[in-house]
């Protein structure tokens, strides 16, 4: 199949995770609306199309729920790909919009439907049990809200409750 034109007006990304090979690093592209891993299908169109082991993703639950698919059955289809994870979740899809680039990233910006990861509408508890056995995941904590150290240590000590007390599921500093 021929690249996407989208593709071929960039730097080629193939060239580039060929540099970051070199290097002993990998390139992550991270699943967002609007770009060319807006869902799991365009995703895995994307990886296939760079075709390059050094070509990885940044698996964001709540951007690969928000472009339509179940977060449990992307990551299935995603997960030899895959090599960190943002966990972030929001009260409703009418609250999808907070996490739009030109708000989130706004100090005055509104943080009305950000939910602690626990409380919206991602079950995390079913997602995070995929993870639950594997010992080389790392994630990122996502929170643009108020109250970050306290929502955080929440989220941390939540998702540790969840693992059992023998070992904390993500790498994480101690918040």
């Amino acid at each position: 199949m021929p690249p996407r034109p989208a593709l071929a007006r960039r730097q080629n990304p193939h060239e580039i995770s060929e540099i970051a090979q070199d290097f002993d690093l990998e390139v992550l592209a991270e699943t967002h609306p609007g770009t060319l891993a807006d869902c799991g299908a365009s995703t895995l169109r994307l990886v296939a199309e760079v075709d390059h082991p050094a070509f990885k993703l940044n698996f964001d639950t709540l951007h690969v729920w928000e472009g339509g698919d179940d977060p449990v059955a992307a990551h299935a289809a995603m997960r030899p790909h895959i090599r960190h994870y943002h966990l972030k979740n929001v009260r409703s899809r009418a609250d999808l919009r907070v996490f739009e680039p030109a708000n989130v990233y706004a100090a005055a910006g509104s943080r009305e439907g950000m939910t602690p990861l626990f409380d919206g509408k991602i079950d995390y508890r079913r997602f995070l049990a995929e993870l639950r056995d594997d010992p080389d995941v790392e994630a990122s904590l996502e929170w643009f809200g108020n109250d970050c150290f306290n929502v955080l240590r929440g989220d941390r000590q939540a998702i540790k409750r969840l693992k059992g007390h023998d070992e904390v599921l993500l790498r994480t500093g101690s918040f």
